[in-house]
């Protein structure tokens, strides 16, 4: 077994990423992959990885097919890390390692000068998914726009898949409102009778960062806000530790001019070789602009424990996560951010119940990042053998997955399974949208839809009906007759019965479509 888990996203140099990916025959096994026999359609599949870097890349190491670019686009370099080679490395393997393909761009998009005209460059090449691994602390309203949302939706709006780790940052975020919160007599903002939110650093030596945004951001980068707060940390002896108080009052810095003038609505304080102990961020509104509409957010990171004391619950999405196009990919760990976004989504759209991937110098990672890698290679998988997926029906699939796990009677089916009779009554309309699953106890088939049964007229007119609002729909195969079961008495169902329920719409765990089923979701 491997030694010791990295979260990958508080590492910006380690070298493992020159390694390949351990046992990735297992990896596409756990996700259902092996149904899947490799072919040469994987080379048609066009796979765009925007990082900050992908220290290690080297064309002749094998470690990526030989068709992998690295796509420098501006003058800023890249960043000493190989975070970005490891994700490509990992999308590879679920696809089966062959030497045709996937057709992968390594973009560089370390800073935002880089991360537009990445988005330019993949428009332009046509690819079929951009894998982003990463979040921005600031830029978006908590709603999914913002100037760096505003580069993602014209990707998305030329019918690109975009993939995006909806980031690591469960547990240390805190939400408010400006005006509700400010203290009308000294400025201060408030938190539950105290002008301070806590946090306590459980190491010594540990580098956090502290980031104040707040909801004034729009689509150009260039815009420049009035809206102005200050940043300050102090110490349990109330001894200032770090602060930041850029000026925001609508104008930028001169280019090269040491100012702290700020466009942008944000602050940011870096404390590096924190010492254990208890510390208070306090927040400064500056000027008087602000609206019952002005929301904020405080964000820590750390590259060691800590805990964010006085957290928020939820409202954790950062962009481009946030973006209503994306796909945004979590996993069951307390680190994986959770929604809902300002204007009530649900995010992410998905989680993976493992995002632990191997190396073969026996290190591990597991994190956003590593979720987002592994749902691109399986969605390149399925691209390969479906060429009609895309944006619109991939998330009626995804729409079904939460109701499919939300129900611990329930694993996964066949379509092959229901009788011809059955499947005439699943209408076109939604023959996309439906999972078929099976009964864990008395083995029976259950198609799940995104509607009432009864609200197929094919169903209705062929003589189901509820007595109450919560009957069971369940149709028999061989008289071809429909029939209704109280709730009370579910378990009076025996195969070759078939069940109809209804699915809720929502976030669900991941399950990759069986071949038999992705023919008919993805047609």
């Amino acid at each position: 077994m491997f030694k010791k888990i990295l979260f990958i996203f508080l590492i910006p140099v380690y070298a493992f990423a020159i390694n390949e990916v351990y046992e990735p025959e297992k990896i596409r096994e756990n996700f259902g992959l092996n149904a899947y026999i490799s072919s040469n359609k994987i080379k048609d599949i066009k796979i765009a990885v925007l990082d900050n870097g992908f220290l290690g890349f080297q064309k002749d190491k094998k470690f990526l097919p030989p068709t992998a670019e690295l796509i420098e686009l501006t003058q800023i370099p890249q960043s000493p890390t190989s975070h970005g080679l490891a994700m490509a490395q990992i999308v590879w393997a679920l696809t089966g390692k062959s030497e045709l393909g996937p057709k992968f761009f390594l973009i560089n998009t370390n800073g935002f000068s880089n991360l537009k005209a990445a988005t330019e460059f993949v428009i332009n090449q046509k690819v079929d998914f951009v894998l982003y691994s990463q979040t921005w602390p600031f830029g978006s309203n908590f709603d999914g726009t913002g100037f760096i949302n505003a580069l993602v939706t014209r990707v998305t709006q030329n019918g690109i898949i975009w993939i995006n780790a909806v980031g690591n940052s469960g547990g240390m975020v805190y939400n408010g409102w400006v005006q509700k919160q400010q203290n009308p007599t000294n400025g201060w903002l408030q938190f539950d009778q105290k002008d301070y939110l806590r946090f306590e650093n459980k190491l010594d030596e540990n580098n956090v960062t502290v980031t104040l945004s707040w909801t004034d951001f729009q689509e150009s980068e260039n815009y420049n806000t009035t809206k102005d707060l200050d940043l300050f940390i102090y110490n349990d002896k109330d001894v200032l530790v770090g602060s930041s108080e850029l000026i925001q009052k609508g104008e930028a810095p001169k280019p090269g001019e040491t100012s702290k003038l700020s466009s942008h609505a944000r602050e940011v304080a870096q404390l590096n070789a924190l010492d254990r102990g208890n510390y208070k961020i306090k927040i400064m509104v500056k000027s008087k602009n602000f609206e019952s509409k002005d929301r904020f957010r405080v964000l820590l990171k750390s590259e060691k424990e800590t805990v964010f004391t006085d957290k928020s619950i939820g409202g954790e999405i950062m962009p481009p996560a946030d973006n209503p196009n994306v796909i945004s990919v979590g996993f069951l760990n307390p680190v994986s951010a959770t929604g809902p976004t300002f204007d009530g989504r649900k995010k992410p759209e998905i989680l993976l119940s493992d995002a632990r991937v191997g190396f073969t110098n026996g290190e591990q990672v597991q994190g956003t990042s590593s979720a987002a890698a592994l749902l691109t290679g399986v969605l390149a998988v399925l691209k390969s053998e479906a060429p009609n997926l895309n944006d619109k029906n991939l998330k009626k699939y995804i729409s079904l997955l939460g109701q499919v796990e939300a129900q611990p009677d329930l694993i996964p089916g066949s379509l092959g399974t229901l009788s011809t009779w059955v499947k005439s009554f699943i209408t076109l309309d939604i023959m996309a949208n439906i999972v078929v699953m099976r009964h864990r106890l008395q083995n029976y088939d259950v198609v799940l839809i995104p509607v009432d049964p009864l609200d197929i007229p094919a169903i209705k007119n062929a003589g189901a009906y509820k007595i109450l609002p919560d009957d069971i729909i369940v149709a028999s195969p061989s008289n071809q007759r429909w029939y209704t079961f109280p709730q009370a008495q579910s378990r009076q169902i025996k195969p070759p019965l078939v069940e109809f329920r209804k699915a809720n719409m929502g976030q669900g765990i991941w399950k990759t479509p069986t071949p038999e089923q992705l023919r008919v979701l993805f047609q």
